[in-house]
C-alpha cells in the first residue's frame, strides 16, 4: 500500500516539518522546475503520477466537431460518448492530483483546503458510528461534490458522477459498498479506470512515443489511483486511511496538549461527536485555544494553523452540516468573551464556503435561525450567509 506513507510525506513537505520518510513502496516526491512537488517513481526519470497520461488525452470535443470519433474504450463501454470520456479523464486527473503539491497562489488556498479536507473526511466517514446511514450518505455526497468543485473541475464533470450503495462481496461483515458511478451511463468508475490502464499497458508499443511509463508502472499507477478512489468512496480500511503527522507536538510543549487532542478528534470523528454531545464546551474551548495559539506563533504556524482549520472544518461538517442552529451553543458558551465569539463565528462562516452551501442547500437564513449571531458577523460573513 502506497497511499498512507505518501499522504504523510505530502504533509511533511507542505509544512516543512521534517524530511519525508519515503516509506512508500514505489513512489517518492521530488521538486520540479516550476516549484511544484510531484510524485515520481523511485530512482527513475519518469512521468509524474498525476500527469502520466497527459499526452494521451483526445481533443476536447467541446471545441470543433468531434465527427465520428469514438471513445478509446468504446468496445468495452459502448454506452459512453466522447463527452463522457472527457469527464472521466478529468475525474482521473482530479483524483490523482490530490497527492500533488503545486505552487499555491493565495487566491487558491481556500480551494486547496476544502478539497483536502473533504478527501480526509470521506476516508473516515464509513466508520463513524455516531451518524446513521442516511446522515453519512448525505455528508458523503456533500463532501464528494466539494472535492470536485474545489479541485476545480468544470460544471459537466461536477455533475456527472454519483455515489451509490452496491451489494458487497462480504455481506456478513460489510453488507454494502459505496461505488462511484458515471450517473448517465451507470458505468462504475472503478471498472472504467481498470480498463483504461489495462488498455495502455496492453497496447504499450502503439503509444510508446507518448508514454514514459512501462506497462508494469501503468498498473502500479492504477493501484494508487484505486487507493485514492477507495478513500473517496469510503471503502478504505482504517489502518490504511490517510493520517496527519504528530509533529511538532514534542518540539512545542506549550501547544502539545492542544495538538494531541485536536489530532485525536480529527482522526476519530466519533470521539469528537461523543465529546460534543456530552460536553460541547470542551470542543469550543479547544477550537478557541488552538486558533489563538496558531495566531500567536509565527514559525510553526503553518502546520498548527492547518490543524486548527481542520478542527473548525470538522465542526462545520460533522455538526453544523446537520443543524446550523447549533452555532447558538457556541455563541452562548462564549457570551463573556465577545472577541473570541467574533473570531470563531466569522472563521466558521468565511474561511471556507462550506457554510454558505449548507445554508443555501437547506434554505436557511442564518440570522432567522440564529439571531444572536448578528452582532458578531463581519461584512464578509453577512454577505455569504444571509440571503
Amino acid at each position: 500500500m502506497n497511499l498512507r506513507p505518501l499522504y504523510a510525506d505530502r504533509i511533511r513537505l507542505k509544512f516543512e516539518l521534517e524530511p519525508p520518510l519515503r516509506d512508500a513502496d514505489d513512489f517518492e516526491y521530488a521538486e520540479c522546475e516550476d516549484g511544484s512537488i510531484e510524485l515520481f517513481y523511485k530512482k527513475e526519470d519518469s512521468a509524474t503520477f498525476a500527469d502520466w497520461n497527459s499526452e494521451l488525452w483526445p481533443p476536447d470535443p467541446r471545441y470543433g466537431d468531434p465527427g465520428q470519433r469514438l471513445p478509446l474504450l468504446h468496445e468495452f463501454f459502448p454506452m459512453l460518448n466522447v463527452y463522457d470520456e472527457q469527464v472521466l479523464n478529468f475525474l482521473l486527473y482530479a483524483l490523482n492530483a490530490t497527492l500533488s503539491l503545486p505552487p499555491l497562489a493565495p487566491a487558491h488556498a481556500m480551494n486547496e483546503r476544502m478539497k483536502q479536507h473533504c478527501f480526509f473526511v470521506l476516508g473516515r466517514l464509513s466508520s463513524v458510528t455516531s451518524l446513521n446511514e442516511k446522515q453519512k450518505n448525505e455528508l458523503r455526497e456533500f463532501g464528494f461534490w466539494f472535492f470536485l468543485y474545489a479541485h476545480p473541475v468544470n460544471g459537466d464533470t461536477l455533475e456527472a458522477f454519483s455515489l451509490i450503495a452496491q451489494p458487497s462481496s462480504d455481506p456478513e461483515h460489510n453488507p454494502t459498498k459505496t461505488r462511484l458511478i458515471h450517473t448517465e451511463s451507470g458505468v462504475v468508475v472503478r471498472d472504467y479506470f481498470r480498463a483504461y490502464h489495462d488498455y495502455y499497458a496492453q497496447h504499450h508499443s502503439a503509444y510508446a512515443d507518448r508514454l514514459l511509463l512501462s506497462p508494469q508502472q501503468i498498473q502500479t499507477n492504477l493501484g494508487l489511483t484505486l487507493e485514492l478512489l477507495d478513500v473517496v468512496e469510503g471503502n478504505i480500511a482504517a489502518e490504511h486511511a490517510p493520517m496527519l503527522p504528530a509533529w511538532p507536538t514534542e518540539t512545542h510543549p506549550e501547544t502539545s496538549v492542544l495538538l494531541r487532542q485536536a489530532l485525536r478528534w480529527i482522526h476519530h470523528p466519533d470521539e469528537l461527536l461523543k465529546s460534543y454531545t456530552a460536553a460541547p464546551g470542551e470542543v469550543f474551548e479547544l477550537m478557541r485555544d488552538l486558533t489563538r495559539s496558531a495566531r500567536q506563533s509565527a514559525q510553526m504556524d503553518a502546520y498548527l494553523a492547518s490543524i486548527a482549520e481542520m478542527l473548525l472544518d470538522h465542526y462545520v461538517l460533522y455538526v453544523l452540516f446537520f443543524d446550523p442552529g447549533e452555532l447558538s451553543r457556541l455563541i452562548a458558551h462564549f457570551a463573556s468573551e465577545p472577541e473570541t465569539c467574533m473570531l470563531l463565528v466569522n472563521r466558521l462562516l468565511t474561511d471556507t464556503i462550506f457554510m454558505q452551501r449548507i445554508l443555501r442547500m437547506r434554505g436557511i437564513n442564518l440570522l432567522e435561525r440564529c439571531p444572536e449571531a448578528e452582532v458578531f458577523l463581519n461584512g464578509q460573513a453577512r454577505k455569504l450567509t444571509c440571503f
